[in-house]
């Protein structure tokens, strides 16, 4: 059974993959942004945070254009997510750890999408210029985010099944009461926790992007809570009987996040 010390360390595993995959997916976005930037001859320049270029006159740019700078890191950060989770969902049987970063990089990526819809909807920047360009009227970017948004809600029972396969033991599918605690230091602690960090690590500025971000997970959140029991076949690897066996762990970890708040302020 998982209590105390080994409660604490789960969730702290689950934050350090929660805080990793966000800027892994952060950054792979921007690089995307950068190979078209650089492609199509715009100056630019580019941080793990964000990137500023001058685009001079955009009149003139042709409609690849607009949706391979604007568009496509997004469509690309999705289409991974959807491939990933769907190879989380054929059952490999992977190390509870490694399954446990993978989920959460699925859902960076998934979310990167869906919260630059949200923020595409009203906001004439980044993605949005994109999404202002395939849907002119208010009204119909309103109703294209509405359904991205209700598809998005629809999978979080299809989430927590997919933490509950990354857990170190069985104990978690026997009760109800069981999978609420569960989820609430496997993914609920490392959301707020995690969340927090992030956006100390990109402080300051902090773009309304990143706000709208963090905020839209709760989308997938509120539907774990209800989510059906799941199958009893299934199997979870067998690990060691330490959840985190490394007594050095904090020493990683703390340089890991000055690692990151480091090169989160290089220029290139």
């Amino acid at each position: 059974m998982i209590v105390g010390r080994e409660a604490f360390n789960f969730t702290l595993i689950s934050t350090i993959s929660f805080i990793v995959s966000f800027f892994l997916v952060h950054v792979v976005t921007n690089l995307f942004q950068v190979f078209y930037l650089h492609v199509n001859g715009v100056n630019f320049f580019s941080s793990l945070q964000r990137i500023r270029f001058l685009p001079g006159d955009q009149s003139i740019w042709d409609d690849s254009m607009i949706l391979m700078v604007y568009g496509f890191p997004y469509f690309i950060s999705l289409i991974v997510g959807v491939l990933l989770s769907g190879w989380l969902a054929s059952g490999k049987k992977d190390d509870w750890r490694v399954r446990l970063f993978l989920i959460w990089l699925a859902i960076h990526a998934i979310m990167q999408f869906a919260a630059g819809v949200v923020y595409a909807t009203f906001f004439y920047d980044g993605f949005g210029i994109a999404y202002h360009w395939l849907f002119s009227a208010l009204a119909v970017r309103i109703a294209v985010t509405f359904l991205v948004l209700l598809v998005l809600f629809a999978t979080g029972g299809q989430w927590m099944r997919q933490f509950l396969k990354a857990s170190p033991t069985r104990l978690f599918f026997q009760k109800l009461e069981l999978r609420y605690k569960f989820l609430w230091f496997s993914v609920l602690i490392p959301w707020v926790v995690g969340s927090a960090i992030i956006l100390v690590m990109f402080y300051p500025p902090v773009n309304r992007d990143i706000f709208i971000t963090l905020f839209c997970y709760l989308l997938i959140f509120v539907p774990m809570l209800k989510v059906l029991p799941l199958n009893e076949s299934v199997r979870l690897v067998k690990s060691e009987k330490k959840v985190f066996p490394v007594r050095a762990a904090w020493i990683y970890i703390v340089l890991l996040l000055v690692l990151l708040r480091f090169v989160s302020r290089i220029e290139f």
